[in-house]
């Protein structure tokens, strides 16, 4: 029998400007539709998040995982300041999101597929 881990879906955001921005973590346990959100400024919440990465049972999904989720949530879980590692990560660039393409097409009306 070959084990299946359970997936849990995450996204992270980065709120606000300078040395003024919030971390917020939320995630979804797909099996049982459990939500699970930490701020950046709750460290029992993150210890928590901790534990569930550590925990092999389960497989974590993301959409921009690579590229934003994981090397930001690896900086505050390993203590980085959130001021910081939202300029620092990814070539320097300040990773707060500004207009995506997604915006415009909700309020243009336009189809998603081109």
């Amino acid at each position: 029998m070959i084990a299946q881990k359970e997936p849990i879906v995450f996204d992270l955001e980065l709120l606000g400007a300078d040395d003024n921005i919030s971390f917020l973590f939320a995630a979804k346990h797909l099996p049982t539709g459990k939500v699970f959100k930490v701020w950046g400024d709750d460290e029992i919440g993150l210890d928590k998040v901790q534990a569930l990465i550590n925990n092999p049972k389960y497989v974590w999904v993301s959409f921009n995982g690579l590229r934003f989720d994981a090397p930001v949530l690896a900086a505050v879980l390993g203590g980085g300041r959130v001021g910081a590692i939202g300029k620092g990560v990814d070539g320097g660039s300040v990773l707060l999101h500004g207009p995506r393409r997604s915006d415009g097409l909700y309020s243009e009306n336009i189809p998603c597929r081109e």
